[in-house]
């Protein structure tokens, strides 16, 4: 099943229309990503974020091969934001070990909910999978941003041996 068929099912399934479209998360400069801004299809779908109720989000780890973000950019970006502190991204948004949302220089190269979108949102379920990924998603359950984290064995056994905190109330 194809992308686009695979959304046509899911809305069928939700009785809700879907919104997508196709883009990297990271562009090349400020003005080729205000550029995609201008697209029909993405500056609908941006509109819509405020009256989205349940999101879907990725956690990753802030290493080669575990965060979208990381292998996007380049060496020196990567060392200067683990230098800042990173540890973990959400679906673009980068935190640090506290669980606060940093603002990297590149974020206006990006396409992707900002940390206060994504707060204003009802639900939102995280998805992570494997042990290596354990201090990312401890991190991101810090945020605050999460209500819901599905996991795999192997993270979910790590996580119960690093004990994190619970999500915030």
């Amino acid at each position: 099943m194809g992308r686009s068929s695979w959304y046509g099912a899911f809305a069928a399934i939700s009785r809700a229309p879907a919104y997508f479209y196709y883009a990297p998360m990271i562009l090349t400069s400020a003005a080729a990503a205000d550029a995609m801004r201008q697209q029909p299809e993405i500056s609908r779908t941006i509109a819509l974020l405020p009256e989205v109720d349940v999101a879907v989000v990725a956690i990753g780890a802030w290493a080669p091969g575990t965060s979208t973000v990381y292998d996007a950019l380049t060496p020196s970006e990567r060392h200067r934001l683990a230098a800042a502190g990173v540890v973990a991204e959400i679906s673009g948004i980068l935190v640090d070990d506290e669980g606060h949302p940093l603002q990297p220089p590149f974020a206006r190269r990006m396409l992707c909910p900002t940390a206060d979108q994504l707060a204003q949102v009802p639900h939102v379920v995280a998805l992570a999978y494997g042990a290596e990924r354990a201090g990312a998603v401890a991190a991101a359950l810090r945020t605050g941003l999460l209500h819901s984290v599905v996991v795999d064995k192997a993270l979910a056994e790590r996580l119960t041996e690093e004990a994190p905190p619970p999500l915030p109330q």
